[in-house]
């Protein structure tokens, strides 16, 4: 690893910023050897910084600024993956994501993200992934967090809350959801369809709504 830097005793206090190294991530879903080598680039001074990350041979992109980092932090971020393989299991199922862009900006009281990503379970096909919402310090929002491709259409919404009560509230419009690649013995040809609505919280889990039905 190496780490290079220079700051500006002077007000605005001129920051510069450069380090390369290796990231190792461990833990469960990630195989045991995955490694991200990196490159962090960043300039900028007490009031805005500018941030730039690069791993895994540029697959991995981020691109951040933040400002009043030290008093009321802001922040416009984009990150991008074009690919990744991981092994959820030691030799067994393994996941690829890939034509990721994730984005965020605001303020720890009001910000707002969007994700657009392709995810491929084992050999099955691409299915595409998009996520939008907003949040703050008391919870998050998610306006529409869509799953579509061969076999799988479904849409969710709700919020999930941890101030001043933990608590989740979530509808999922189900169009068709083939489980044959999990479930061998699922009947060939046939999918679930419906609405569910739930609740979570100190209380436990409320089915509010459960509406499904299979179609072929």
């Amino acid at each position: 690893a190496g780490l290079r830097g220079r700051l500006s005793l002077e007000p605005p206090h001129a920051l510069e910023l450069a380090a390369d190294g290796r990231l190792d991530v461990a833990g469960e879903g990630f195989p045991s050897d995955l490694e991200i080598p990196f490159t962090l680039e960043s300039s900028g001074d007490m009031e805005r910084i500018i941030l730039s990350f690069f791993g895994l041979g540029n697959d991995l992109k981020i691109d951040a600024e933040v400002t009043e980092p030290f008093a009321e932090p802001a922040w416009d971020f984009t990150g991008t993956l074009h690919h990744l393989d991981l092994a959820l299991e030691d030799g067994g199922d393994s996941l690829t994501i890939s034509s990721l862009t994730l984005m965020s900006v605001g303020n720890i009281d009001d910000w707002s993200i969007g994700l657009d990503s392709l995810v491929r379970y084992e050999d099955s096909l691409d299915t595409r992934l998009v996520v939008s919402g907003a949040g703050s310090q008391t919870g998050v929002r998610i306006d529409n967090a869509r799953l579509e491709g061969k076999g799988i259409d479904l849409d969710l919404r709700g919020n999930v809350d941890w101030l001043p009560e933990p608590g989740t509230r979530l509808t999922t419009v189900i169009r068709q959801l083939d489980f044959s690649p999990w479930l061998t013995d699922w009947p060939e040809g046939e999918m679930l369809a419906g609405r569910l609505e739930l609740t979570w919280s100190d209380a436990g889990l409320e089915i509010t709504r459960g509406d499904l039905e299979l179609i072929d």
